[in-house]
């Protein structure tokens, strides 16, 4: 479990969390909603990021960081040091 906190920081994973948190709703919920109305407006987009930015950054960090560092051990063939 110490582990697990440990290793809950992650930098990468914070901009990337962070940049697509924000700028996926945008191009794909914000957009279409100015076109044609079917959408969201970007009051809620605004509204519900911080909870977008908490299950990116969690996704990210648990899951596919791990998965990016073991397939990188398979196809390159090193140790990526984890």
């Amino acid at each position: 479990m110490l582990d697990f906190i440990k290793g809950l920081w992650n930098p990468v994973a914070f901009w990337i969390s962070l940049m697509m948190s924000i700028i996926m709703p945008i191009i794909f919920g914000v957009i279409p909603f100015y076109l044609s109305g079917n959408g969201i407006s970007i009051e809620n987009c605004l509204i519900l990021w911080p909870l977008r930015w908490l299950v990116a950054y969690l996704l990210i960090n648990t899951f596919v960081r791990d998965t990016g560092l073991k397939l990188a051990a398979k196809v390159f063939k090193f140790d990526p040091g984890y």
